[in-house]
């Protein structure tokens, strides 16, 4: 084989398998009725940041820009890893589904492909070197990622991955690794979206649907009319784009003042009566500048949980739920095991000086000490 300089064809081709842009209107485009990349897609996918995030509406095309960067990632990174994760199947299969039938419906790409494997969990191996995964993550707390090692992760939906699947993410960044973290907001706090929009790390980006070229004025009457209006939470996160009001936090914003969860703390999950060992409960420590600390708990009737809080006061006044135990089906005094041990082991384990319990009927607490 002779070394030889390349063509003006050649190297126009070249040209174009590197732009991402070029990429996207030549294997996307066409088959979406002519479906045309807006700007903001475009300012995305030509940001060479290591960290980037995008909060954005509904139907914006963040899953079709997550295509171009798969597409794209195989004229651009010759060797190991990308990881696609996604919160469920629902996410990653169709997004899945589409990427493998466009690389074998075109023989130019259909060529790079050494082996590929669907569902549940997808990868294609490229004849490249490229290895390209794709991982259920948000609701199994990020147990299918370990051992992955990626050079390009690419988060969908990132607003449903919590804290627990987040950190696991960070492990499996390479060092200077890139990071794209997509998402439509929806009001939760400790999501991996909010904490990217957040970060100084990431460069941030944001599209309501009003920059959606297609998006009409009849559209979006008839959003308010679904959603319950402008100021609606479902019309800020899938319209606007905004975070609105917190989601799923213990208490309200009101009680922001003097009542609040600690941020990043996952719940634990106790179901049936079948004996764990207490010191294997991962119970986190106590927040700094603790003066006093009390246990909050609402003893539920099957199928109802038993919901057990630790809360502590902190020097500033501020009461601070740091951590929540939810116990399903798990029988108040069984020998084996039971609520009464969990109450136990708890209360000893931060020195618990009260516990404030309900006593069964609406409005009314019994306070022990």
């Amino acid at each position: 084989m002779t070394d030889r300089p390349l063509t003006q064809d050649e190297i126009l081709i070249a040209e174009t398998l590197l732009d991402k842009v070029a990429i996207f209107e030549i294997f996307l485009s066409e088959q979406d009725y002519k479906y045309e990349i807006r700007d903001y897609q475009a300012k995305i996918l030509l940001d060479e940041s290591r960290f980037v995030s995008w909060r954005a509406a509904r139907g914006v095309g963040k899953t079709k820009t997550i295509e171009a960067e798969m597409i794209s990632l195989l004229f651009r990174q010759f060797h190991g890893e990308v990881l696609v994760a996604a919160p469920n199947a629902a996410h990653l299969k169709p997004l899945f589904d589409r990427i493998i039938n466009k690389f074998y419906e075109d023989p130019f790409l259909k060529s790079f492909i050494d082996r590929c494997i669907r569902a549940p969990e997808y990868m294609i191996r490229f004849k490249t070197g490229l290895v390209m995964y794709g991982r259920i993550a948000g609701l199994s707390g990020g147990v299918s990622l370990l051992g992955i090692h990626a050079e390009y992760i690419l988060v969908e939906e990132s607003q449903c991955f919590g804290p627990q699947a987040t950190n696991v993410i960070q492990g499996c960044i390479n060092p200077n690794g890139k990071v794209r973290v997509f998402g439509c907001p929806n009001g939760v706090r400790t999501s991996y979206l909010f904490k990217a929009d957040t970060s100084d790390e990431f460069v941030h980006y944001k599209t309501s649907k009003f920059e959606d070229p297609t998006y009409t004025e009849e559209e979006d009457l008839k959003k308010r009319e679904i959603f319950g209006g402008e100021n609606s939470q479902s019309y800020i996160n899938q319209v606007k784009g905004e975070w609105g009001i917190t989601q799923f936090s213990t208490f309200g914003e009101k009680w922001s003042e003097c009542l609040k969860d600690i941020e990043n703390y996952e719940p634990i999950i106790i179901e049936g009566s079948e004996k764990i060992e207490m010191d294997q409960l991962p119970l986190p420590p106590l927040p700094v500048e603790t003066e006093k600390c009390v246990i909050a708990a609402d003893v539920g009737y099957s199928p109802d949980p038993t919901v057990l809080g630790v809360l502590a006061k902190l020097k500033n006044g501020v009461w601070r739920l740091f951590c929540k135990i939810i116990m399903k089906s798990v029988s108040y005094t069984g020998q084996e095991f039971s609520q009464k041990q969990v109450f136990d082991y708890v209360a000893n384990f931060y020195n618990i000086s009260e516990i404030l319990i309900d006593s069964g009927g609406p409005g009314n607490c019994l306070l022990y000490t």
